[in-house]
């Protein structure tokens, strides 16, 4: 149980998913880095700062971006429960685990394509654009979570996040299939990660090509 007195009002949420989907709406996590996006774009496109003052601002970008995947990407996965019948909901997480993949898989490609064409300044502000485009298609979409449970609250709100995270490892520990997958993917994550950050300067310090390649 999570629970926190606001106004002499007395919120209690179940579990961490209701309360990180109350607290952080999925549209205003697009909003904002819509605007962090476009501030870069038209800070580069008007020339408003210096190549030194650009550099640190794309730093703080990049970490705001982070930061805003972190905090918010939870609640947007804790939605799918809510969304579909539990039937579908393992087709439903395939459907946007498969979607998310497909877009860096094919984002990577076009992005060089299109750096080209247009250069960094419009390509971020094209970037800006579809986080609030995003924004306001999730308006369309009806929140799940209307009507907090009325239990009381028990025990520290960090006890209650380390039992259910150790109950939810327990969970994939006891099905070998689960388990082998997200061994296979923590490997793969880490010995891929460094292969991604190097393959910039193998293409263009050995194939001597562009960011279209």
């Amino acid at each position: 149980m999570y629970a926190a007195t606001l106004g002499g009002q007395r919120h209690v949420f179940s579990d961490l998913k209701t309360l990180l989907a109350q607290a952080t709406p999925a549209r205003s996590g697009d909003v904002l880095a819509g605007i962090a996006v476009l501030a870069q774009g038209l800070a580069m496109h008007q020339s408003w700062l210096s190549v030194h003052g650009l550099i640190v601002l794309l730093f703080f970008v990049a970490i705001f971006d982070g930061a805003l995947r972190a905090f918010f990407m939870p609640a947007i996965n804790s939605a799918i429960p809510d969304l579909v019948p539990g039937e579908r909901l393992a087709a439903a997480n395939s459907l946007n685990q498969f979607s998310i993949q497909t877009a860096v898989f094919a984002g990577q490609a076009v992005g060089g394509v299109l750096f080209r064409l247009l250069g960094a300044p419009l390509l971020l502000i094209a970037d800006g654009i579809t986080f609030l485009f995003a924004a306001g298609s999730a308006t369309l979409i009806a929140d799940p979570f209307q009507q907090p449970p009325a239990s009381p609250a028990a025990g520290s709100p960090f006890r209650a996040f380390l039992h259910e995270t150790a109950e939810g490892l327990r969970w994939v520990w006891h099905r070998a299939g689960m388990r082998d997958f997200v061994l296979v993917a923590s490997l793969l994550n880490f010995f891929v990660t460094p292969i991604l950050v190097l393959f910039p300067f193998y293409v263009q310090d050995v194939l001597t090509a562009g960011a279209e390649w």
